[in-house]
């Protein structure tokens, strides 16, 4: 008898009704992630595989913060819902995706308040900081300059996406991709996969990399946490094109 169980559906988030799940769900899978372990300093996780209480909380400011630049930037911002019991919804997965031509700058001041870079400043400091920005995005960002030129925020730039442990494995980051190639289906499109996992995803989607780079060579392992000699080999983030079609 075939299953009578409803279906996954994408849509475009909602605000402010599901920043609080969004945020809940970023937290769930980025708990592990190697440049967010890097960049905020962690210097261990749990036994059970979760950060420690300090790092939970200094990781939700961030991830709060990023998701209130990409609303503010009005960035599409699409989530896959599992439908549950009495008409409710739980969202499983999300994607911030940054339109042409709109990009977060150091120099939008008026915008980072708002999106409260006074508290993600507070918690992830100086060091994260210069990590996150100096080390990690604006070497990808040169990267992808130097295959785009000019025409790299003239793409469609994948900024974030997640899913939620409980749901991984459930065709989730295809059915995101795969949705915006339909809604912009002439674009070119960017990302970066920060580990070989998510590297070999992209590429079964189409991505191609482009000038990969290794983050925190010296200090840390793969994993993003604080490794010594030939095990600090820092890891391999990978940036991605996805170009159109009618470009081949």
């Amino acid at each position: 008898m075939a299953s009578t169980q409803p279906k996954p559906y994408l849509r475009e988030a909602k605000f402010p009704q599901d920043f609080d799940d969004i945020v809940e769900v970023a937290r769930r899978a980025f708990q592990t992630d190697p440049p967010f372990l890097f960049c905020g300093n962690v210097t261990e996780i749990t036994e059970s595989g979760f950060l420690k209480e300090e790092d939970d909380k200094k990781l939700r400011v961030l991830l709060a913060f990023f998701l209130r630049c990409c609303i503010d930037i009005k960035a599409r911002i699409t989530v896959v819902v599992f439908p549950e019991e009495g008409g409710k919804e739980r969202i499983a997965a999300a994607a911030y995706w940054m339109p042409p031509k709109r990009r977060l700058a150091l120099t939008d001041v008026g915008r980072l308040l708002r999106a409260g870079v006074t508290g993600y400043l507070k918690a992830w400091g100086i060091t994260g900081t210069h990590r996150m920005t100096t080390l990690y995005l604006d070497v990808a960002h040169k990267s992808l300059q130097n295959v785009l030129k000019k025409r790299v925020n003239d793409t469609w730039h994948l900024n974030m996406v997640m899913t939620h442990p409980d749901y991984q494995g459930r065709g989730c980051l295809s059915m995101i991709v795969r949705e915006q190639y339909k809604f912009a289906p002439e674009a070119t499109f960017t990302l970066e996969a920060s580990t070989p996992k998510s590297r070999d995803q992209y590429a079964h989607l189409g991505f191609e990399v482009h000038g990969a780079f290794t983050l925190g060579k010296g200090k840390v392992g793969a994993d993003g946490l604080p490794a010594k000699g030939q095990a600090a080999t820092g890891m391999e983030i990978s940036p991605m094109i996805k170009w159109p079609a009618s470009s081949k």
